[in-house]
């Protein structure tokens, strides 16, 4: 008689940012009368395992100056393949695309004037990732964003002009500066908790806070995933 388990990874994974990915929970098991055989889900991964990092954030800005107010949105999307080691759960270095899906900006009162903008793409990169072996729960990932930027072109009737921004780096980091790692150059994710599916684990952040020195108010909606691609 043949019995096999399984359990599912539960909350707790902890994770630094320059990203990291995980592994299976292993189970065993055992059976009553006769033969017992014991049925065990590998606990760690190999170097033929696959995983990818996906990274989507939406972080906002409102900044008001008197009666003068700027608004932005910037939506953002990373994925990172991650780079699997021949020492099992660890994963080495590796970078991918963060690209803006949108980027918008509104200010005023400004009569006359009209905006248009722009928001080259950047990178994003796993520094490290790590699962204990023995704790498929536990979870390590370094994670460092490239430093995107933002133009914001105005056009009045008696003037034009460029304006610079750098709205949703300058979010992410005051939203995660608790999070920092700089001996890693990057930012630790902790509080995972478990995915369904090909997804291992899950990052989730929402909240806000208001910059005390330009009194600028960030908010953000950040889901970050590690999935088995394979």
């Amino acid at each position: 008689m043949h019995r096999q388990c399984s359990r599912r990874v539960g909350p707790g994974l902890a994770v630094v940012v320059a990203l990291t990915a995980l592994a299976v929970a292993g189970c065993g098991s055992s059976g009553g009368g006769g033969s017992v055989m014991t049925s065990t889900s590998p606990s760690t991964t190999s170097p033929n395992d696959r995983y990818v990092l996906i990274f989507d954030s939406v972080i906002t800005s409102h900044t008001a100056i008197g009666s003068f107010t700027v608004d932005t949105k910037s939506t953002v999307h990373g994925q990172v393949a991650l780079a699997s080691t021949p020492t099992p759960n660890q994963f080495s270095q590796s970078s991918g695309d963060l690209t803006y899906s949108s980027f918008s900006y509104s200010a005023g009162p400004a009569p006359g004037c009209t905006f248009s903008t722009s928001a080259p793409n950047g990178s994003i990169t796993v520094v490290e990732a790590s699962v204990a072996p023995a704790n498929a729960n536990a979870v390590r990932v370094v994670l460092r964003p490239s430093s995107l930027t933002e133009t914001i072109v105005q056009s009045c009737t008696t003037l034009t002009q460029t304006i610079p921004g750098i709205y949703w780096f300058s979010g992410w980091q005051l939203l995660h500066k608790s999070e920092g790692d700089p001996g890693a150059n990057g930012w630790a994710i902790d509080n995972w908790t478990a995915g369904t599916g090909a997804t291992v684990a899950v990052r989730t952040y929402s909240g806000g806070l208001t910059d005390a020195a330009t009194g600028a108010t960030y908010t953000e909606q950040t889901t970050i995933r590690i999935d088995k691609v394979n």
